[in-house]
């Protein structure tokens, strides 16, 4: 081939292996590559990215033809040889006996850059239980991850670790014989990150069981609220619902701006396969950056993590460290993106915290910040942390400056402490921080399911108009 890969075979029959036997009626988005009729699969099969990568295949327009009539779908693929020359090959598909007809799922990964040293890579699937496609995140090389099983024992959100790039799925016919490639779904492109810069992010977390706030600051500019770009790609239009929810869970696919709501959901899916990107859990936890009060309900069931802290004595942290982790990921692919070589992470705590909670968040911070550095692209570390009353006092400092020798006093109320502190003429005199904030108030007093007045208990819906904050 004319990446100089030799085939360890005294020939290969083209037609039989880069065409799949059966071809998947799908509706693609506009991130998606397509050729002729755009409500199929790309008719190739894994093995095909074996000898020819996704960007060859993109900008050389291998796929010449996908036309589509009423009894059949006919395809041309031009094969480049090592002599310049072409091969054309050709194959049609009878649309009684060999296009395969499913409910569209919807399918998307993240983040949208392909960096050969990103190992946080994700892949989602939306869809009904039970199918006969089945599908499988692919990898450059034609390599796959772990089919999803469809026979109704995943939920219909699923999810995928890589430590690859993701250049697309395979779809797979599944019978009572066993199952046939029915075609791939790639990316269109394969958008690269920025190329390394001088600049370094010192990215300041403002964790509150209430909301979360991100501050970035660059050497010689004012800190600024931190946004996350829209970075979950979507590669199918599937039936109603789907697409929304592979949109919307984990990272979703629109710009989120710094503060944004402290949500985790569990039980929210089916983990596929995990190979070291993600922390198998006996339950699954997906965050949320962005409110959807419908989400809330299904079932009568309240589903968020309520009162997402770090844990007192005898209850569990997992719930908040999955949280962060996914936070600080999100963070961390931000300025990989941005070919940024150093981040550090700053954070703070509430004094009123026992010794052993705060140790515990320490922990974290020093081990995951970490975790996430690429040696020779990118450094990451966390800084010690400090007081919130501290914090809040820097905060309000910087913003308003007070040089007299007047006494100034910052209170801070969140989720779940009132931290307050007393500063004057730039110099911190004391600190005071009480467990005693909106949670301990607010959440006794509400019992959203009883109390809710816009909530249509046969319809499980949320009626924003009978609704008032």
């Amino acid at each position: 081939t004319p990446a100089g890969r030799v085939i360890p075979l005294p020939y290969v029959i083209a037609e039989e292996a880069f065409f799949p036997p059966k071809l998947a009626e799908i509706p693609l988005s506009e991130e998606a590559y397509a050729v002729g009729a755009k409500g199929y699969a790309v008719p190739l099969t894994p093995l095909f990215f074996r000898f020819f990568s996704v960007e060859t295949l993109v900008q050389k327009n291998l796929l010449l033809d996908l036309v589509a009539d009423d009894n059949s779908v006919k395809v041309r693929l031009k094969l480049p040889l090592v002599d310049g020359d072409y091969l054309i090959v050709e194959k049609s598909y009878s649309r009684k006996t060999d296009v395969v007809k499913t409910d569209a799922p919807a399918l998307a990964f993240w983040p949208d850059f392909y960096e050969p040293d990103w190992q946080h890579n994700l892949a989602f699937l939306s869809g009904v239980k039970e199918s006969s496609l089945a599908i499988a995140p692919m990898v450059e090389g034609g390599e796959l991850l772990r089919e999803s099983v469809s026979n109704g024992t995943e939920e219909t959100f699923r999810i995928w670790g890589s430590v690859k790039p993701l250049v697309g799925f395979a779809l797979l016919q599944r019978d009572a014989g066993g199952t046939q490639d029915a075609g791939v779904v790639v990316r269109r492109g394969m958008r690269r990150a920025q190329s390394r810069t001088a600049s370094s992010w010192r990215v300041a977390v403002d964790f509150g069981t209430s909301s979360t706030n991100l501050m970035v600051e660059e050497p010689g500019s004012e800190p600024r609220q931190l946004m996350l770009a829209r970075r979950t790609v979507v590669l199918t239009r599937a039936v109603s619902g789907f697409e929304t929810e592979v949109a919307r869970k984990v990272y979703p696919s629109e710009e989120v701006v710094a503060p944004f709501p402290t949500l985790l959901f569990r039980n929210d899916g089916t983990l596929v396969e995990d190979d070291g990107v993600i922390p198998v859990r006996h339950d699954l936890y997906t965050p949320r950056f962005v409110l959807f009060p419908e989400d809330f309900f299904y079932s009568g069931v309240f589903h968020p993590v309520r009162n997402l802290k770090w844990a007192g004595q005898g209850e569990s942290e997992i719930p908040l460290r999955e949280y962060l982790a996914a936070l600080v990921r999100a963070v961390v692919c931000e300025a990989r993106a941005s070919g940024v070589p150093n981040l550090t992470f700053e954070w703070s705590f509430p004094l009123s915290l026992p010794s052993r909670t705060k140790t515990s968040m320490t922990g974290f911070w020093q081990t995951t910040a970490g975790s996430f550095s690429i040696p020779g692209v990118l450094e990451v570390q966390a800084k010690p942390g400090v007081s919130e009353s501290e914090a809040i006092c820097r905060h309000l400092a910087k913003l308003l400056p007070v040089r007299s020798a007047s006494l100034s006093i910052a209170v801070d109320i969140g989720g779940g402490s009132t931290d307050i502190g007393y500063w004057t003429e730039g110099r911190l005199l004391g600190q005071v921080s009480l467990k005693l904030a909106g949670n301990d108030i607010l959440v006794p007093l509400i019992d959203l399911p009883e109390f809710l007045p816009g909530l249509d208990r046969k319809s499980t819906r949320l009626n924003s108009s009978h609704i008032t904050i």
